[in-house]
């Protein structure tokens, strides 16, 4: 067995825009470092989801989701190439960010003080769930952290475990346990909640694990939380198995399991309840989760920091608990409970067992990287919860040899009956009749291990048998249309038997009416957001792949209807503002053309019999304005003509009517002014001059009068002397 060493990391409360980081204890001694948060508050929710994706993407069977929300969903598979790489980028980012500085030189030194030992280093988280600044953290994937220099998954290698450890203020002392192992599997499926195929699952067990050496298994049906505590109270167990949804409470912001009321409808049990329950059942040191989300912390702030079922039940006093951090499908969890029960059946620490059974997935399905979603919980120091006492080995009884002719007899005896099943054995064989044959071969063995060629018949009846078995479910579940069964069934089989039957065929098929199972919900849920376009973008897939594909709820005739309602009302607003606009524009006739479209195609569409009113009155003014210009522009002309032709009176009866109606047409008013001088001009020429005298009757004109200076002077002569 392993020892380990332990390298203990302490991420306590931000300081500004870090975590600090203390090795608390580690082979090379202690230090401290910082944590930045590779993410944001907003980018965690959208990392975890793409991760669980990608985790899912590689793997072979169906997922067991907790709940699609009333309808079948298709199953989103990431591509190869992400399975691998977004946990590679993921795991990477957190060793990045936790290994650093001293403590990346701490975690390398104890490293190298191990190797070429036994001995394996236990990385040991410490988040404290009572500290609300932390539960971001605590919902980090940190099992897939990688190293990139090495190329190396810590979790993948048995010599470095990665625990989430929880200190617990109680005394904790493993449990010294006599085998077998006693587990009670819980079992939860309520009548208000999507179903799960739980009968499958548990046939799954009892067929695998359930009948390891070492292992008693006890199923509980219909659990309800006080129909657990009186079976708890009537036995011991050492393992609770539950199997069921998983979910956090969107009132309390707690984690919680769904079981069962007394009327078979769900019932929210926190885990701080569950805690309560099982703390006082001795024996108990093991709580295993398969459900959805029971291993995630709460991701907002604020809320109870013991919300995860798993650390709230921890911190309760359970010692261990191991839950799924995403869906996990059928084939990983009975790879890791394969292997997982059995070595702490043996006594081996439950981190080992962990450890362990993460490599069992890893190498059962190297496509997958499923071996991530399992996430231990601990307060067990060293990962011991159980001290196994070995069983006094049983006395040989003492057999003597019977008489030699009584045994011959019995050997004889015993030849035909085994040829008499073989025969049997193989008839079934030829005939297909699976179950029989394996019935004979069987009872051979027990008796013979090395009859002739049994254990090859065995081996391939069994498989044939399985084979048949996975076909029947297949059909049964085609016939109830329920293809995530069909794919389950369909896709064991085809992985182990690729041409057997039709089934791959049947297996195309099934995937393609899941994906139009999953398209026709896309399709009611933008029915109901009333996002007709898209609607009908989804029925074009629908179509394309299934041209007669039935659509029951007449989804694509509404949308059809109702985006054809909405494009006649844009149309309808785009003539309605181009009438808006022309009308701004005083383009009456393209205004009043546009509103009566409008009136035509929908009457009473907003205003428009209103501003169709108001664009015919401007009609009318502008009519009437036409009118009276036209009959100005007759008076101008007359005018004119009547200027040529000199009829000033007619010029100016004619303008005076015109400037009295429009002052400011043209030049009529200056023309107005210039006829009427003209006909003042003419008036004035035509006054009559008075009549010319006789000569006898004129008047003698008086002769100027010349200033005093100016005497006249004599002609031809000297100016008279004046006197003196």
């Amino acid at each position: 067995m392993i020892e380990y060493e332990d390298f203990s990391l302490k991420i306590e409360p931000k300081r500004g825009d870090a975590y600090p980081v203390i090795v608390l204890q580690s082979p090379a001694g202690e230090g401290r470092s910082e944590f930045r948060l590779p993410y944001d508050s907003e980018q965690i929710r959208a990392v975890l989801s793409e991760l669980g994706e990608a985790v899912r993407g590689g793997s072979s069977s169906p997922l067991r989701e907790a709940m699609w929300g009333g309808g079948s969903s298709p199953l989103r598979q990431a591509s190869p190439a992400a399975t691998l790489s977004r946990p590679q980028q993921v795991g990477d980012e957190l060793f990045n960010a936790i290994f650093s500085g001293p403590v990346l030189s701490l975690f390398e030194r104890s490293m190298g003080m191990l190797h070429g030992s036994q001995r394996g280093l236990r990385v040991k988280i410490h988040i404290d769930p009572e500290d609300p600044s932390l539960t971001q953290l605590a919902s980090l994937p940190w099992e897939f952290i990688y190293r990139k220099d090495t190329r190396d998954f810590l979790n993948l290698s048995k010599f470095t475990p990665v625990v989430r450890y929880l200190d617990v203020q109680r005394p904790f002392a493993p449990l010294p346990l006599e085998r077998p192992l006693r587990i009670l599997v819980v079992i939860s499926d309520p009548a208000d909640y999507a179903g799960l195929n739980l009968e499958r699952e548990r046939n799954l067990i009892e067929k695998t694990w359930a009948k390891q050496e070492g292992i008693q298994v006890e199923f509980m049906e219909n659990a309800s939380i006080l129909a657990l505590q009186q079976r708890l109270v009537r036995r011991q167990y050492h393992v609770l198995h539950y199997m069921g949804h998983g979910a956090f409470d969107e009132y309390s912001g707690q984690g919680v399991l769904v079981m069962q009321n007394e009327h078979g409808l769900g019932q929210l049990v926190d885990g701080s309840s569950l805690g309560v329950l099982l703390r006082d059942v001795r024996t108990m040191r093991l709580v295993f989760l398969n459900a959805c989300d029971t291993a995630q912390a709460t991701r907002d702030q604020g809320l109870d920091p013991f919300a995860g079922v798993a650390s709230a039940m921890v911190m309760a006093g359970v010692p261990a608990v191991v839950a799924m951090q995403f869906p996990i499908s059928d084939e990983a969890a009975i790879l890791f409970s394969g292997t997982f029960y059995p070595l702490l059946a043996q006594g081996d620490p439950v981190d080992v067992a962990v450890a362990e059974g993460r490599r069992a997935i890893r190498l059962g399905n190297s496509k997958t990287m499923e071996w991530g979603t399992p996430v231990l919980f601990m307060r067990a120091p060293n990962g011991d919860i159980f001290r196994v006492r070995a069983k006094q080995a049983a006395e040989p009884h003492d057999m003597q040899a019977p008489a030699t002719g009584r045994f011959q007899e019995v050997d004889e005896a015993l030849e035909r009956h085994l040829a008499q099943l073989y025969m049997e054995g193989l008839g079934a064989y030829w005939q297909d009749e699976w179950e029989k044959a394996v019935a004979s071969f069987e009872a051979i063995l027990q008796v013979r291990p090395d009859y002739l060629d049994v254990k090859a018949k065995l081996a391939e009846s069994r498989q044939q048998a399985r084979l048949r078995t996975l076909y029947v479910q297949a059909q049964k579940a085609e016939e109830a249309g329920d293809w995530l069964d069909v794919i389950a069934a369909l896709e064991s089989l085809v992985t182990e038997a690729p041409d057997y039957r039709d089934a791959a065929a049947k297996l195309e098929a099934a995937q393609r009416q899941l994906h139009l199972a999953g398209l026709y919900t896309q399709a009611q849920q933008f029915h109901r957001a009333q996002l007709w376009k898209a609607v009908v973008k989804v029925f074009a897939q629908i179509h394309a792949l299934e041209p007669d594909f039935v659509d029951s709820a007449g989804l694509l005739d509404v949308a059809e209807k109702q985006l054809a309602k909405l494009q006649r009302q844009t149309q309808l607003q785009e003539l309605y503002e181009r009438a808006i606009q022309a009308a701004d524009a005083g383009r009456w006739d393209e205004a009043r053309d546009l509103l009566e479209q409008l009136q035509n195609a929908e009457p009473g569409f907003r205003d428009t019999g209103q501003l169709l009113v108001r664009v015919e009155a401007q009609l009318s003014r502008r009519e009437a304005e036409v009118q009276r210009q036209t009959e100005l522009g007759k008076r101008y002309a007359q005018a004119l003509a009547a200027e040529e032709a000199s009829d000033w009176s007619t010029v100016i009866s004619v303008l005076e009517n015109l400037v009295a109606e429009a002052p400011d047409y043209k030049d009529a008013a200056a023309k107005l002014e210039t006829a009427r001088m003209e006909v003042t001009r003419q008036r004035q020429g035509r006054v009559a001059k008075p009549p010319t005298l006789p000569l006898d009757r004129q008047k003698p004109k008086k002769p100027p009068s010349l200033p005093a200076d100016e005497s006249p002077r004599p002609r031809g002569g000297k100016p008279t002397s004046l006197p003196g």
